[in-house]
């Protein structure tokens, strides 16, 4: 590393560090059924479907600026928050699909088998 590189790589651990020391942990507040049928309600009603598009067009907005960005410089930090917007509104769609019993679910997203213990 150069010598205002490592310097800068410091500096932003020095700053991750501080942060990370500020910011509590929540408790887990264990997400079920009950909880997803609530919000799938919620999203399939007047309020939820202006939400999710309002949160669409978000995500559209962001990526269209990502995709027309000239400042190279900044194109990481564009496209990192593009990427958590569209991580965000896919959390929240996803917190709203049925939740499977522990008993249940055996594989993961691409169907590979799983122990339950």
């Amino acid at each position: 590393m150069e010598g205002k590189t490592k310097m800068r790589f410091f500096k932003f651990i020095k700053i991750a560090w501080r942060l990370s020391s500020t910011l509590p942990w929540v408790e887990d507040p264990g997400w079920d059924t009950s909880d997803a049928n609530a919000l799938r309600q919620f999203l399939s009603g007047t309020a939820g479907t202006k939400l999710r598009a309002v949160l669409l067009n978000m995500v559209l907005r962001q990526n269209s600026h990502v995709v027309m960005q000239c400042d190279k410089k900044n194109l990481q930090i564009e496209a990192g928050y593009a990427n958590g917007m569209r991580t965000t509104v896919h959390t929240l769609e996803a917190l709203a699909k049925d939740v499977e019993p522990i008993e249940e679910f055996t594989t993961d997203a691409f169907d590979v088998e799983r122990t339950l213990s």
